[in-house]
This record gives C-alpha cells, sequence and structure tokens, in this order.
C-alpha cells in the first residue's frame, strides 16, 4: 500500500490533529474556541425547535455564585440549560431550552428573574472594560422588553418564549441592521469572524435569584469585564455538518485512581447524553434524570467515567438488569456499521451498585460506583487484557483508532424503567444492530485542543496551493464527485488518505489543465471511518476529511 513522503505525512498529522475538537462545556469547539455554524434558514421565531436547529447543543454547566435561600439545590438539580446559536448574513439567531421547576419573571429587579443574558465582544480583545463593540443584552421571561428596556424589541431582536412541561424555551433572532451599538456594527456577519461570546441563565423560583449558570465563565462581572467572554468563530456552510461532541477519545496521561470521583479526569471533556431514546423526560425534568460521561484510554486500559443527577436510585427495581439503573456501553472494534453484532462487537451492562448482575453482564473491567448529593457516578476501568470477545481483541488501543461506540443510562424509580439517554442513536435497538452506534477516534494526550489559536476548525485546511479550490462532502454513502480548480496547468496528485497516513485509493495522478476538474470515491469498497481527501498540487497540499458511512 503506498505511503506518502515525509514532508506530506507530517503536515497531514497537522491537519489531523488541527481536526480534533475539544468538549469545553459541550458543543462544537476548537481551541476552546466555539464554533458557531452557518445556516442558510433564518428561524420562524416560535419558540419551538423546528427540523432547521438539527445541529449540535451547546451546554451550560458553569455554576456562578448565586444569592438566594435556593441556591444548593438550584445549581445541581432543578435549573439546566442548553443552547445552540447560528449565524447567516442576515443575522445572529440563539436558541435555548430550559429545565426549571417553578417559572418566575416577576421580580422588580430584573436580573433576578428567570432570564437570559447574552454579551458579545465584536473585536475579542478581551479588555478589561466594555468599549464599543461590546454589549450584555438581557431577555427577561415572557417580555419582549423589560423595565429597563434590555430587550428592547427594535435594538436588539425578535424574541419568543414557549413554556415546556419541564421548563421553557427561548428562540431569538437578532437582524443584522440591530447587531449594532451607537449605530455602529459589532462585528461582521461573515465567515471566520472571531469575536467574544457568553451565555447566562438566572433561575428564580420565588425567593430571589437562586442560581446562575454560564456557557463559559464562573466570574460574576460579566456585565463589566469582557475579558471574562469565552471565544467563538463563525464557521462556513457545512464546515460542521459531521462534527459532534464525543466523537474524539483522548489518551490518559496518568491512569484514574478507581474511586468513584472525577478529580483525576481534569481536562478530559464530558459529554452530554441528552437524547431520551423512546421515552419522554421525566416530570422531573433534570431533577429526575440527567447524565454525561467521559472516555480515555491508554495502552493498558479503556477508561469511563459517568456521572448521573438522579432523584431515586434503583439499582434492584425489576428483575431485569436493564431495566434498573445502569449504564450500557458499546463497542464496534471494526467499526463496520453492520446490520448484526460480529466478532468485534459487543454491548456491556453496568448495573448500579454491583459487580456484576444476574446475567452477568458487567464483566469486564473493575467499576467504581459513588452516591452523590445529586445521584451517583460510575468509574470503570477495562484492561487490554479483558477487552475482547471469545478471546480476540475488539481494537487496538492505539492513536488512530476508530471504532463504534455508543453510551446508554437507564432511571429506575418506580420499579420499571422509566427513561434511557444515550449519547448517539434514539433508536432501541442498538443492543442488536451496531450499525446504529456512532464513531470515534482515539487520540494522543491533549488531542482535543488544537495547538494554536490560528488553526482552522474542521473542514478548512492549509497550507492551500495558491487559487486551488477543492471540494468535498463532508459525509460519503455512496459515489461521491470530488471536485477542484487549479488556476493554471500543474502536477497533480489527488488520493484519498486514512487517518494512519496510508493511500487507500489514488483519484488523479499527472499533468492536468487549467480549470474545474473533477474525480469520484466509490464508498463500496471502503471501510466506515475518517478519511482525508488529498490534493497535492506541485509540492503543496490541501485537504479536505471526509467521513465514510454506509
Amino acid at each position: 500500500m503506498k505511503r506518502l513522503p515525509i514532508l506530506v505525512k507530517m503536515f497531514l498529522l497537522l491537519v489531523c490533529f488541527s481536526f480534533v475538537l475539544s468538549a469545553y462545556n459541550s458543543g462544537s469547539t476548537v481551541n476552546n474556541t466555539l464554533m458557531i455554524p452557518y445556516v442558510e434558514f433564518s428561524p420562524d421565531v416560535d419558540g419551538d425547535m423546528d427540523e432547521d436547529w438539527a445541529f449540535q447543543e451547546v451546554g451550560m454547566f458553569v455554576y456562578e455564585v448565586a444569592e438566594g435561600a435556593g441556591a444548593a439545590a438550584s445549581q445541581n438539580a432543578n435549573h439546566s440549560a442548553q443552547y445552540k446559536a447560528a449565524w447567516n448574513a442576515d443575522g445572529f439567531y440563539f436558541f435555548a431550552e430550559v429545565i426549571d421547576d417553578s417559572i418566575y419573571a416577576e421580580t422588580a429587579t430584573v436580573h433576578e428573574n428567570d432570564c437570559f443574558e447574552i454579551y458579545f465582544d465584536g473585536g475579542n480583545e478581551k479588555a478589561a472594560s466594555y468599549d464599543a463593540n461590546d454589549v450584555q443584552w438581557r431577555y427577561v421571561y415572557g417580555l419582549t422588553a423589560d423595565s429597563s428596556g434590555w430587550c428592547d424589541l427594535g435594538a436588539t431582536g425578535e424574541c419568543e418564549w414557549v413554556e415546556t412541561p419541564n421548563g421553557y424555551t427561548f428562540e431569538l433572532a437578532i437582524p443584522v441592521a440591530e447587531l449594532v451599538k451607537d449605530e455602529a456594527p459589532l462585528f461582521d456577519l461573515a465567515e471566520g469572524t472571531v469575536i467574544g461570546w457568553e451565555v447566562q441563565c438566572a433561575d428564580n423560583d420565588g425567593d430571589g435569584r437562586e442560581g446562575i449558570i454560564k456557557w463559559w465563565n464562573i466570574s460574576g462581572n460579566s456585565w463589566q469585564d469582557p475579558g471574562l467572554f469565552g471565544t467563538a468563530k463563525l464557521a462556513g456552510e457545512g464546515d460542521l455538518e459531521d462534527e459532534v461532541v464525543g466523537d474524539f477519545i483522548e489518551e490518559f496521561e496518568f491512569a484514574p485512581n478507581l474511586d468513584g470521583e472525577d478529580d483525576d479526569w481534569e481536562g478530559i471533556p464530558e459529554v452530554k447524553m441528552s437524547i431520551a431514546e423512546g421515552f419522554d423526560m421525566p416530570n422531573g425534568g433534570y431533577t429526575d434524570f440527567n447524565s454525561y460521561y467521559r472516555a480515555a484510554w491508554d495502552a493498558d486500559a479503556f477508561y469511563f467515567f459517568g456521572r448521573v443527577i438522579d432523584d431515586t436510585v434503583c439499582p434492584e427495581g425489576s428483575a431485569n438488569s436493564y431495566e434498573n439503573d445502569c449504564f450500557e456501553i458499546y463497542f464496534d472494534g471494526g467499526n463496520e456499521k453492520a446490520a448484526s453484532y460480529d466478532a468485534n462487537d459487543v454491548q456491556w451492562r453496568y448495573v448500579y451498585g454491583m459487580t456484576a448482575d444476574s446475567a452477568g453482564w458487567c464483566d469486564a473491567g473493575e467499576q467504581a460506583w459513588l452516591e452523590t448529593a445529586d445521584g451517583y457516578n460510575l468509574e470503570l476501568e477495562i484492561p487490554v487484557a479483558e477487552l475482547v470477545k471469545a478471546e480476540a481483541q475488539l481494537f487496538d488501543l492505539a492513536e488512530g483508532t476508530v471504532i463504534g461506540f455508543e453510551v446508554q443510562v437507564a432511571d429506575n424509580d418506580t420499579g420499571a424503567r422509566d427513561a434511557i439517554a444515550k449519547w448517539w442513536n434514539t433508536d432501541g435497538n442498538s443492543w442488536q444492530d451496531p450499525g446504529l452506534f456512532g464513531t470515534v477516534e482515539l487520540v494522543g494526550i491533549g488531542g482535543s485542543s488544537a495547538p494554536d489559536k490560528d488553526t482552522l476548525h474542521p473542514g478548512i485546511s492549509e497550507p492551500a496551493a495558491a487559487g486551488v479550490d477543492l471540494s468535498a462532502p463532508a459525509i460519503i454513502s455512496g459515489v461521491a464527485d470530488i471536485s477542484y480548480v487549479l488556476p493554471n496547468e500543474a502536477a497533480v496528485n489527488l488520493s484519498l488518505v486514512n487517518v494512519i497516513g496510508q493511500t487507500v485509493a489514488e483519484l488523479a495522478n499527472g499533468v492536468q489543465s487549467a480549470g474545474v476538474q473533477s474525480a469520484s470515491i466509490n464508498a463500496a469498497s471502503l471501510s466506515n471511518g475518517i478519511y482525508l481527501v488529498v490534493l497535492e498540487v506541485e509540492g503543496t497540499v490541501t485537504s479536505k476529511k471526509v467521513s465514510v458511512i454506509k
């Protein structure tokens, strides 16, 4: 099998590294920079999450010190939020889902009510005080303008609130003409624009502001210090189509102490499990059931940490182990996405508090359970010697390995299974169909952070040959066309490369004339996984990442 020249391989390693996501607080991020996707739609601002919002949610997990009598409870269970942000040339868009057991918006001090605050630093200067392109805009539940005129319809967009069984939703559209301060634009609505960005959601259950959750910074001084904002970048059309939090699993530098505590997991991204498979979220919302996980690896073992908010832990409510409070972890060692289990596909179940359930499900690895004030934690270590099926290794614990992966957690409060949350797929047939699993890649230590703040987000690569425009679909399931533009006649090599740098298909090789050129890829002969389309023009390399999913 052909291997690339060393300089090209070095470039590809850099490009592959830049593809890796960090999930600082969930959402698609690169270098701790949130990638805000481009969308073609302008949403109908009605508070409903229609199909136009079908992209990654961003979790709000940072708790700012709160003041009210119920602050401690509010900050762990009865108040949770996640949001989506998007943009196009016409405006900036925002949608949030909030779990809140009591909605209150009647306090004269508006910032203490149930509300959202959105912060922009148009220049991302990270200055210590507000300037001409820094704003803080507040939107109080149920109002189009609060008593201070914070969310005045004519100044900061159109918004809508909708009460839900578990809390409320908030939808906002800010037209480009209103994305201003003192009649000057805050920033350009254009691909590649980098801004300072923060989101805050306050909770008031009737006793004053009891809880505050934010996207980025725990400090309460965002209202006067834009240096505390996070960073966001306006991504290009299609750049994030196939990027989902959790599709990279980092290498551990030091193996964790298996005690159910998360103190050894600092720096490993926490992934939200927000899909309720076949069930409605219980009436208590996230107070009743909410879950997150972390996963890591090294040459010795695969590691997993699950965190569950659960008001009633009931490991023995049913004779059927899968109906009890439990985690299930699924591996497809070859990531073939086949319709039935084969020699490298497994489903392993871990029931709360048990080292093995009645059916012997959790005989792989060593686990530690810890009851917490809000629910419980599971910490799991599966040594390489136990990462097997029928005495054969499921997959290699090595950088660049791509596997099928799924995580599921069940909730039992009543003696039967009340709810299920999953990472990837809402279908209930993961137990018999590994084609439903998601895809993850094992990456090196620190692999969720790109090396510098100028590294481009997935879907864009550099350096590019001058004037060359390479186009490839993000996902290939059949025959796909690859096109590129040559500014002049040149020697060209176009190839498809796997994650370890091997050329699996040569698509073009030779001198080609100026203008639009094309080639095709047939997924039928390829394994599912992540590849690079690599275009080398007179020694300069351009690439695009593609995912083969059949």
